[in-house]
């Protein structure tokens, strides 16, 4: 992962949003404690530190996973607080989408994501059709990940 060239390439209103998403996941009502943790992979004062430095940063890896991560909790977890999204966030969520798949892309974790979904759709491929059958749901769901990263489908799976 290239750790400088996502950050590289983010402009004035970039940093303002991913600052407002890393606010509105440090101080919103969107993430409980107790699972805060579980989804960033910091804990919410390690997130806070990112945000009071932000655009600076002392570990570049947590900068990254911080900004990862609250952006893909904002617009994936069932937080159920879409209703406040403009109160902390002044971008559209499909603005704040495109700018995830930007960084992902510049960052290199989009070849890291497309790697593992052609490795899951090898592992599918490799099943025979009663086993494919039971696993109809997570076959879908890698399917469709395929498709939105250009990764090829195999003809068996299509």
């Amino acid at each position: 992962m290239s750790i400088r060239a996502w950050r590289e390439s983010l402009t004035d209103r970039d940093e303002g949003t991913l600052r407002a998403c890393l606010r509105a996941a440090v101080e919103g009502p969107f993430f409980p404690d107790w699972e805060f943790h579980t989804l960033f992979g910091l804990d919410r004062d390690e997130v806070r530190g990112v945000l009071t430095s932000w655009p600076r940063s002392e570990i570049p890896q947590d900068q990254f996973i911080a900004v990862d991560n609250a952006m893909s909790n904002l617009l994936g977890y069932p937080h159920r607080r879409g209703d406040l999204w403009s109160d902390f966030i002044p971008a559209s969520r499909t603005e704040v989408e495109d700018l995830l798949w930007r960084i992902r892309k510049t960052s290199g974790a989009y070849d890291d994501t497309r790697a593992l979904l052609a490795n899951q759709l090898e592992g599918l491929a490799a099943l025979d059709a009663e086993e494919l059958a039971r696993e109809s749901s997570l076959l879908l769901d890698v399917v469709t990940s395929a498709r939105r990263y250009g990764v090829p489908i195999p003809d068996r799976l299509a």
